[in-house]
């Protein structure tokens, strides 16, 4: 059984394409909700990390702590 839980927060930042035969109100409105577009990963950055203990006798944050950015390069394109 794990002793301990640890909980990683990173921050994403991507592109989406739309191909559209139309641009209407309705069309941009309903952009949002659309699984047909292709993604492009800019940029994904580790904000922070917490370890917490899972032991019932300890339960404080063992460490909480700011992890410095980090960006990776790695573009790529998919389809959602």
């Amino acid at each position: 059984m794990a002793k301990y839980l640890v909980e990683t927060y990173y921050t994403c930042t991507f592109k989406v394409n739309h191909f559209l035969d139309d641009i209407n109100e309705t069309e941009l409105k309903n952009l949002e909700k659309r699984d047909d577009g292709k993604f492009e990963v800019l940029d994904v950055k580790l904000d922070n990390r917490k370890t917490k203990s899972l032991d019932p006798n300890n339960k404080k944050i063992v460490e909480n702590k700011k992890i410095d950015v980090v960006t990776a390069n790695n573009k790529s394109t998919s389809k959602i």
